[in-house]
């Protein structure tokens, strides 16, 4: 089991500075062993319930971090294609001038 939790904790790790790309790694292994401590504590002698709960921490994390990467890229397209459409405006104004001279 021990490989399991280790296992666990890493892949708890890598999804918490994913979703927190900000912090260093340290904060974010700090901040691990906290959340890890705790869930510890909360399911003393339960280990199949702590490990369920780690691995929804993990999901947790890696679905913010997909919602996060998903927004961003809407955001870039949606302001490249603004632009796109404002230099196509105007180039057609600007051709379209140059036909009434």
């Amino acid at each position: 089991m021990a490989s399991v939790a280790g296992d666990l904790n890493q892949k708890l790790f890598q999804a918490y500075k994913a979703r927190y790309p900000g912090k260093t790694p340290g904060e974010s292994q700090r901040e691990c062993d906290v959340i890890w401590k705790t869930a510890k504590q909360d399911f003393k002698g339960k280990q199949d319930e702590f490990f369920a709960f780690i691995r929804k921490k993990i999901e947790e994390y890696q679905s913010q971090t997909t919602t996060k990467k998903v927004r961003s890229l809407l955001d870039f397209f949606g302001k490249v294609s603004i632009f796109v459409s404002s230099s196509v405006m105007k180039a057609h104004v600007c051709l379209a001038s140059r036909s009434n001279t």
